[in-house]
């Protein structure tokens, strides 16, 4: 796969547009536009705080709570399938995956 998407582009930079996170903003985003995916290379001014490189899902789950409801994506049938965080964690940390699961989605910004 990555020998096809390098047959048409030499690095990701030529299809994303790299900002600091002082300068992602609504002026700037205005004035530029938002018509590519943009990587923030420093998250300084974007007023969030980010959990160090070592949280691991077992620390998320204790953050949030292993009954939290999640809304997890079956990949092969594209169907919803609703499972608490713990089941989910259980699944994706196990060895005997039978599965493609996929959880888009986790908001925790309501749960410390």
């Amino acid at each position: 796969m990555l020998q096809f998407i390098h047959s048409f582009l030499s690095s990701a930079d030529e299809i994303v547009s790299r900002e600091r996170g002082q300068n992602l903003n609504l002026p700037n985003l205005l004035l530029k536009g938002f018509n590519r995916p943009v990587v923030v290379d420093e998250v300084d001014g974007l007023g969030i705080k980010l959990p160090p490189d070592s949280i691991t899902v077992r620390d998320i789950e204790r953050f949030v709570g292993p009954a939290m409801e999640v809304e997890v994506i079956e990949v092969e049938q594209q169907s919803s399938v609703p499972m608490t965080l713990r089941q989910f964690i259980d699944y994706f940390t196990s060895a005997n995956r039978t599965q493609r699961l996929n959880l888009i989605s986790l908001e925790v910004s309501d749960t410390a």
